[in-house]
């Protein structure tokens, strides 16, 4: 642990450059200054005590180290990359861990020394405060803000190693957070993925202030964990540990070698299947929203995380054809499903396995009202995700092995012929002729999985049954044509 933080020539680096006494110095300075003056403002203006200055304290902080932080730890990280400095540290003896910590907590540190700053004004607002948030509500909600910072900078270093240019300084990781955090944080009490929300650390503040719970006119129910009423804090690390965990992998891969796929086949399962679980953990204790909700909702946030997942492990026809050299220099018969840069048809169908299990579990576990007969069309979009899921890792695996160099856009091209293009065409249709537009609507499994329609499930098991059998060709050729030119090669060389 020494050799990891203390002794990590990365991280101290990073501490000398950032943390130089006259840029460093006048920076934190300056900061202690503008957050006395703001102090003053608060106690003039009585606003300390009803607990909303230690909320503009704790936004600030969240501010800095999430936007300034992303920001530098993906820029430090694109900038080595692009100067080929990170190919240095690849052949050097320090293990790829320590790369990574090193560039994860010492980009960032001079936001964190600003924040240090700031955290005892935000100390005396908590304890000045009438009722809360108190000491205790400042502990928790910093360590859910460390927390959330550490899987956020996370995103930006990942961000920098996969984009490669320091140009973008963080732009994609900044967005990601953007999105997260206004999707999740909002309205926890409404129906959404509680995972969203406690990623960040919204529901702590929340809770810290006593507002988790609503207006007393309008009161909010409490989100729990399997039916647990945990503290918000602790659900928010209970969310967060297993994320930091699995994002660390793919910074260590890409941290080893620049080629390195982001996830091996099996992690890639286990971390969809610990997503599934949390957002599974999240819905099913909540009483007023019903199983009818609950089975699209689980649906299309498997089908968004596999998406995802699914690009990271999808090998190119470069890599492809790597693995099955490999596999006939072991004299197999049929090359490994497995491995890192083989196909990834059986882990797509993994995907949509685990997604079938989760809206099953939700359907065994919070039945139908009684004196109601179970409800046999929610099986429809429940079909409906785990095709989707199918065809579209289907067809990413055949355009990248089909069509190497445009694979990319020939898969937004398909998203965008079967996903968006029927919500436009079937939204002018509806205006002369409603059925018929609303059956082209249907065809895009965005709406299927909302509603239920058999129309996108046919549509996305047809889609998903042809990319099949024309990836499996496309393998089998690309086998063959391996097979015969080792042949060859062996031939030549008796």
């Amino acid at each position: 642990m020494s050799t990891l933080l203390f002794d990590n020539p990365i991280l101290v680096k990073h501490c000398r450059a950032r943390l130089r006494r006259p840029q460093s110095g006048y920076l934190i300075f300056v900061t202690l200054v503008l957050s006395g003056c703001v102090l003053s403002m608060g106690h003039f203006a009585d606003a300390i005590k009803p607990g909303a200055w230690f909320v503009l304290f704790f936004a600030l902080e969240a501010m800095i180290l999430t936007f300034y932080g992303m920001s530098q730890v993906s820029g430090a990280v694109a900038n080595v990359a692009e100067t080929g400095i990170l190919d240095f540290h690849r052949i050097s003896p320090l293990p790829p861990l320590h790369n990574a910590i090193g560039f994860l907590f010492g980009s960032a540190i001079r936001e964190y020394a600003i924040v240090a700053a700031v955290m005892p004004f935000t100390l005396f607002c908590a304890l000045a405060a009438d009722d809360r948030p108190g000491l205790l509500g400042f502990l928790t909600t910093h360590v859910v803000l460390f927390s959330s910072t550490t899987l956020f900078h996370q995103v930006a270093l990942l961000s920098g190693l996969i984009s490669g240019k320091s140009k973008n300084r963080g732009g994609a990781a900044i967005f990601m957070f953007v999105m997260v955090y206004l999707t999740g944080t909002s309205v926890l009490g409404a129906a959404s993925i509680s995972t969203l929300g406690f990623l960040t650390a919204g529901p702590a503040v929340a809770e810290a202030m006593n507002w988790h719970l609503g207006p007393r006119g309008a009161p909010i129910e409490a989100v729990t964990f399997f039916g647990l009423s945990l503290p918000y804090a602790v659900q928010s690390l209970i969310y967060q540990f297993p994320v930091i965990c699995f994002l660390m992998m793919p910074a260590v891969r890409r941290m080893r070698s620049a080629d390195a796929m982001l996830y091996s086949k099996p992690v890639a399962t286990a971390f969809l299947v610990t997503l599934a679980v949390l957002n599974f953990g999240g819905l099913i204790g909540r009483e007023k929203i019903e199983l009818a909700l609950i089975v699209p909702m689980l649906c299309f946030a498997n089908c968004i995380m596999g998406a995802v997942l699914i690009a990271c492990i999808t090998p190119d026809r470069g890599k492809f054809r790597n693995h099955l050299r490999r596999s006939y220099k072991q004299n197999m018969l049929r090359p490994s499903l497995t491995a890192d840069e083989s196909s990834s048809r059986s882990v797509v169908i993994m995907f949509g396995l685990v997604t079938y299990g989760v809206a099953q579990a939700a359907m065994s576990l919070k039945p139908a009202p009684q004196g109601q007969p179970f409800d046999f069309n929610l099986l429809i979009p429940v079909a409906t995700a785990v095709a989707t899921i199918w065809h579209y890792g289907f067809a990413l695996q055949f355009f990248r092995l089909k069509q190497p160099r445009s694979a990319n856009s020939a898969t937004g091209v398909f998203l965008f012929l079967f996903w968006l293009l029927p919500l436009l065409v079937g939204g002018l249709v509806t205006t002369v002729d409603h059925k018929i537009g609303r059956l082209i609507v249907e065809i895009s499994p965005l709406v299927g999985m909302a509603v239920g329609s058999i129309t996108s499930l046919v549509t996305s098991a047809s889609l998903a049954a042809l990319f099949f059998i024309a990836l499996y060709h496309e393998e089998s050729s690309e086998w063959r044509e391996v097979q015969l030119k080792a042949r060859e090669a062996a031939g030549e060389e008796l």
